[in-house]
């Protein structure tokens, strides 16, 4: 397939006064980064900082994925769409972006729409530089229809791409692997298989040691669990060798139990990430899903933390209750993220007053025993037209200037063809949502 070039925009700096009317409740505002874009959980990296740019990839309104740089310089934004338009509107059709060893990008999505089978991916064709893209490529799974979830992973000098294949319904995991930057792909490995439903895996590399987290949303045996992969074996939490790396996994019991939820008697955790902090230790972030109705009701999720210590997995103190799913629906929660570069801090979308949700970062310093928390967003009022902040992420590579990431608007489902879909801008921290654009700047405008 060929591929067409698209340039949405490229937008100068906004400062922060001048450019932005101020109120009262938000006295402190910086740009919109992305005009019209969202994501979903499970790809990663969704966003990358190089030297001085941060790159952001998203799946906007209209069907069409894209990819915005950020300089951290002087505030520009520069947007393009990489895909063509896809056949379903989908946040989860949304990106994983891989910066080269020569800085080329390359951006993998898939399109959710009925029967998808193919991997795409596309590769700038200079480094660091995203206004121009080599055709796109596609690989097809050999398993089943229905390929999502890209995560890329730099390995053993190689570049690994764990998918997901056959969705929601009976998902297996699999991997290919790239000798050539990720030109080209070799043929697809089994990494996953327990036959059955909703199991999500997020892989993180940290030096010799390929660390795994898996959620586990099975009503029968949910659970959160971890092993990592070294000199060629799947190991145990505490180095205990399961098997060999060539082989699929398929008992949940052979790897290290992080969170028991049946044991908890709540519905089942959801998990959001997994980091290592600068000794290499595993950290995870999870939501748990508490009992509120017949069938679970669509809310009350509460945020929590897992720390591997050398010894043992220490799960900390409830870390704030979240609210209830992002749309009305089951099991869509607003998300959590840890800190890419400090995973004692977790950004959590917590839903407020009238349905309205809010971006807020908790820190712990005692191994979440105690946690302490500020908002980084507004806390919005209004009724008839609340605003959803969902999916905080944390960039990789970030230098505290912008160490988060989330969209904001409206948010009625994830997919357009099956309800009113979204209307999302991505954001940093305290920028208010209601804008009209005049030239190059977004103006906030109260509208209370």
């Amino acid at each position: 397939m060929e591929r067409r070039d698209f340039l949405v925009s490229t937008v100068g700096a906004v400062g922060l006064s001048g450019c932005l009317a101020t109120n009262q409740e938000a006295e402190v505002m910086s740009e919109v980064l992305v005009s019209d874009g969202a994501w979903s959980v499970h790809q990663r990296p969704r966003a990358v900082r190089v030297e001085d740019t941060t790159y952001v990839g998203w799946m906007d309104s209209r069907g069409w994925v894209g990819i915005t740089a950020y300089d951290h310089n002087d505030g520009a934004t520069e947007s393009v769409r990489v895909s063509d338009e896809l056949d379903w509107t989908d946040d989860h059709s949304s990106p994983a972006i891989h910066v080269r060893d020569d800085d080329r990008l390359i951006v993998y999505w898939t399109d959710r729409g009925e029967g998808t089978e193919n991997m795409d991916y596309a590769i700038s064709e200079n480094a660091l530089d995203i206004s121009s893209w080599g055709s796109t490529q596609s690989f097809t799974s050999a398993d089943v229809e229905n390929v999502d979830y890209p995560q890329p992973v730099p390995w053993d000098g190689e570049l690994r791409l764990y998918y997901r294949v056959g969705g929601h319904i009976d998902g297996k995991w699999k991997y290919r692997v790239s000798t050539d930057g990720g030109e080209t792909y070799g043929s697809e490995q089994d990494f996953v298989d327990l036959v059955s439903e909703a199991i999500y895996i997020h892989p993180y590399q940290h030096e010799d040691r390929l660390h795994f987290a898996l959620g586990d949303h099975r009503m029968d045996t949910p659970a959160i669990r971890h092993w990592y992969l070294e000199g060629g074996d799947y190991h145990e939490s505490d180095g205990t060798v399961i098997q060999s790396g060539d082989q699929e996994l398929t008992d949940e019991t052979e790897l290290t139990l992080v969170y028991d939820g049946e044991a908890s008697g709540n519905n089942p955790p959801k998990q959001y990430d997994l980091i290592c902090d600068g000794a290499g230790r595993p950290h995870v972030a999870f939501t748990e899903h508490v009992e509120t109705g017949e069938g679970g009701g669509d809310g009350d999720y509460r945020a929590r933390w897992a720390k591997w210590d050398g010894s043992e997995w220490v799960i900390g103190s409830e870390i704030v209750e979240m609210g209830g799913s992002l749309p009305e629906e089951h099991y869509y929660e607003g998300g959590l993220s840890l800190d890419s570069q400090d995973p004692t801090r977790v950004y959590a979308s917590v839903e407020t007053d009238n349905r309205n949700y809010q971006i807020q970062e908790w820190s712990t310093d005692d191994d979440g025993e105690s946690w302490s928390s500020k908002d980084l967003s507004p806390a919005d009022e209004s009724v008839t037209r609340p605003t959803k902040r969902g999916r905080p992420i944390s960039p990789r590579g970030h230098q505290n200037d912008l160490p988060v990431i989330w969209w904001a608007g409206r948010y009625d489902h994830f997919n357009y063809s099956q309800g009113s879909g979204y209307d999302t801008k991505v954001q940093r921290q305290d920028t208010p949502t209601e804008y009209v654009r005049e030239g190059n700047n977004w103006i906030y405008t109260d509208h209370s």
